[in-house]
């Protein structure tokens, strides 16, 4: 059932960008049964508590749903109950936070599904059901920013009133732009949102957005200033990979779309709240490795040279100990065509990391550190001669990154 439903929403989509840039109305005409439907989810849901954001606990759970997610749900007698019938109701919530096309599916194998959208003030804009085994789909360009709510229930009159479902939310289109709550990267390929719960006080809310560069964005939680969550997204040409590190034990999701595809990935806590990394999160933008994209280069590896990128680059370090005046060159140590560490006293004791990232346009350097200890690292491109040089200050403790180190 997971590729109808997110093929009925991408449809939409394809349908709805035109309508987005001519800035047509909000809501879509409905008629006929469309209007039954949005009759008995204005009945359902009138009066119903509406969460704010960062969200106040509720009798109802708060479900939270972020653009792009396919979740697998249930709906039970435990539910919300309808204020108007005998049905059971679940409601969904979403931050929208920039003008976009938006749009909602549902199907149940078990119910006959009901939902619709509706705005921050609770206003259902569309609606639509559909029979056991069916979609029920619904969308709309959101012009009003804020919380919108997704109500799932059962179509009244029939058998089931509860059972098991799929929800898919599909949001905006190729490419992603950055908004409050969403991180762009790859060129705009990739969108990335964050939901989150604390379980201590049983808030919830969205990711506030702190883009950083085109590989790499933050998320903070209720204050921007207390960043919570680091994603990073790398193509190597054959994968996509996605990294997400944790600054926080409060639950969260970590969505990310490719806007091209319409496929998405979801991530939450790992245990010790360290972290992960998905090694094969999307199909890369060719068939070749970021290894294999290198052209070899006239590096030979040497008692202080490291070689990366099949020969093409050659990276050296020189020390200082500010403690003693000692001084020296690093000593290398291969670990990966990519990566690569430095000693400067001790073999055994590993001071500096370095990984080096063909991109196609440009060739990232990143670098890691293990010392506060003063040093020059020197990196030449053999194909080309060009020269880069990172200095660390004495007592100064951090590595870095440079996006654009040699562009191609």
């Amino acid at each position: 059932m997971r590729v109808p439903l997110v093929a009925a929403l991408a449809s939409f989509l394809l349908v709805s960008g035109a309508s987005a840039a001519a800035a047509q109305p909000e809501v879509r005409q409905v008629s006929g049964a469309e209007a039954a439907a949005s009759d008995q989810l204005r009945a359902v849901t009138e009066g119903r508590a509406r969460p704010s954001a960062p969200f106040a606990k509720e009798t109802c759970t708060v479900n939270l749903l972020l653009c792009g997610q396919v979740v697998s749900s249930e709906l039970a007698s435990t539910d919300c109950p309808s204020s108007s019938g005998p049905e059971f109701v679940d409601g969904w919530f979403y931050a929208i936070t920039s003008r976009q096309a938006i749009g909602l599916a549902v199907s149940s194998p078990d119910f006959a599904p009901l939902t619709g959208i509706a705005d921050p003030s609770g206003r259902v804009l569309a609606a639509d059901d559909a029979p056991v085994g069916g979609i029920a789909s619904v969308g709309v360009f959101a012009s009003q920013l804020g919380i919108w709510d997704s109500p799932v229930t059962s179509v009244r009159g029939t058998p089931a009133t509860t059972g098991k479902y799929l929800i898919a939310l599909a949001c905006g289109s190729y490419p992603c732009r950055n908004d409050l709550t969403t991180v762009c990267l790859g060129r705009g390929r990739y969108r990335v949102q964050v939901g989150w719960m604390n379980q201590f006080t049983g808030k919830y809310g969205f990711g506030l957005a702190i883009p950083s560069s085109d590989q790499a964005g933050f998320f903070a939680f209720s204050d921007l200033s207390n960043v919570e969550l680091l994603v990073k997204v790398l193509d190597f040409g054959d994968v996509v990979k996605v990294f997400y590190g944790e600054l926080t034990n409060l639950h969260f999701m970590v969505t990310v779309t490719d806007m091209l595809t319409n496929k998405s990935r979801t991530y939450t806590n790992t245990p010790g709240d360290c972290g992960g990394i998905d090694q094969s999160a999307f199909p890369g933008s060719s068939g070749a490795s970021v290894i294999e994209k290198a052209t070899a280069g006239a590096c030979r590896p040497s008692s202080d040279t490291l070689c990366l990128l099949k020969g093409r680059f050659a990276l050296k370090v020189a020390w200082r100990n500010q403690f003693d005046g000692s001084s020296g060159a690093g000593a290398p140590k291969p670990l990966s065509d990519l990566t690569g560490a430095f000693s400067f006293t001790d073999r055994s004791n590993l001071e500096l990391l370095f990984k080096m990232i063909d991109f196609g346009d440009r060739v990232a350097v990143f670098y890691g550190t293990l010392s506060n200890l003063e040093y020059t690292a020197t990196i030449t491109d053999t194909r080309t001669g060009q020269v880069k040089t990172y200095t660390n200050p004495a007592n100064n403790y951090c590595g870095g990154l440079d996006n654009t180190a040699f562009p191609e």
